[in-house]
């Protein structure tokens, strides 16, 4: 199948941090699809401004909204909501379609939240496509903005990091360079180190596991000096965890996964987890909360699900996995994330943007 000559601005660009969006749009080229990254994430986005210096284009894909509706206050917040609101409009009214992919509904931090979620809805109800990762996220919006958008909705997996970082590195050698013992039960959580990930919860649950042979590492750069300080404090008077605080090179990804026997979630709530289908590409069980898509990427032949609202689920979930076939389950989740094709997942977006733009015709 290959795609008519369509020009798609992919905004906000957050290629920098994640290869989410370089990756889909190396893809869409192969099918000749121009793909334009506008708008650093998370600086302000200016549709205006974009059509000015690059002219009209067919399809603007919107893949996360908090950078364009949220302020520093709350007044600041409706108010750039509303100029977000009025540019989308304008570019519909200059024949450009709207392309939403759910990869969350608000901004994690949840600020502002009634009113995030308020305009968040509005754009939804706007858009001509959207896509989901899941049918939980679908659900998620359709709860949000009314049941009227299921017609709009188009469901496309979330595609593989396997070939985005290097994964060279023998468990060993990884463990020799953490000082791991290598009969430990090694446990990760891996990324940037924000609130809504639950880090006090994770570190809490694992203090109360009192195996000596068991050590969590947690890798990635605090969002903030207060989040820093505050899980220095938590870790400080257990010798069993490796903090690791600090921006993760690419080359360094490798380190972390290939020293660990597993990859742990904690999250208080979730849409999409890059950090699970990362952890299934480098052949990592996983322990996750059951929210989200999560429940939908993962089963119990790769992951240990816990009930998120049950105030041992993560504790029980580790002490589970001690007395698992963790290689196996790791196994079977590389196959899965071997499943999740770039290729098939360009194909099908083309097929979104088609059915988008067919809608001029009627």
């Amino acid at each position: 199948m290959k795609g008519a000559s369509l020009r798609v601005i992919f905004a906000p660009d957050f290629s920098k941090w994640n290869p989410y969006q370089r990756r889909l749009a190396a893809h869409l080229a192969k099918y000749g699809v121009e793909v334009l990254m506008a708008g650093q994430y998370p600086k302000q986005f200016t549709i205006l401004q974009t059509i000015v210096d690059l002219g009209i284009y067919d399809i603007l894909h919107i893949h996360v909204t908090d950078s364009f509706l949220l302020g520093a206050s709350r007044l600041m917040t409706v108010f750039k909501s509303c100029l977000f609101l009025g540019e989308l409009l304008m570019a519909k009214a200059l024949g450009i379609k709207l392309v939403r992919t759910i990869h969350n509904i608000v901004s994690h931090e949840r600020e502002y939240c009634k009113i995030e979620t308020f305009f968040a809805g509005l754009v939804f109800m706007i858009c001509d496509g959207i896509i989901g990762h899941c049918s939980a996220g679908a659900d998620k919006v359709m709860h949000l903005a009314g049941p009227r958008l299921k017609k709009k909705m188009v469901f496309i997996p979330h595609g593989h990091f396997m070939y985005d970082y290097k994964n060279d590195v023998t468990t060993e050698r990884a463990r020799a360079i953490l000082k791991i013992a290598g009969d430990c039960v090694t446990i990760l959580h891996f990324g940037t180190i924000r609130r809504y990930k639950g880090i006090p919860k994770l570190v809490a649950s694992f203090k109360r596991i009192k195996a000596q042979d068991m050590r969590l590492i947690i890798a990635g750069k605090p969002s903030d000096k207060k989040m820093e300080r505050e899980v220095k404090q938590l870790c400080q008077d257990d010798e069993r965890i490796i903090l690791k605080t600090g921006v993760v090179k690419n080359d360094e990804v490798q380190l972390y996964m290939n020293a660990a026997d597993l990859v742990v979630t904690s999250f208080d709530e979730i849409v999409t987890s890059g950090s699970v289908i990362l952890a299934m590409g480098f052949g990592k069980a996983v322990i996750a909360p059951a929210l989200g898509c999560i429940p939908e990427i993962l089963d119990e032949k790769g992951a240990i699900l816990y009930d998120p609202h049950d105030e041992r689920g993560l504790e029980k979930a580790m002490q589970m996995a001690v007395g698992m076939d963790l290689e196996a389950m790791g196994r079977y989740n590389l196959e899965q994330a071997r499943k999740l094709d770039w290729d098939q997942i360009a194909e099908r977006t083309i097929e979104c943007y088609k059915m988008v733009l067919a809608q001029r015709k009627t």
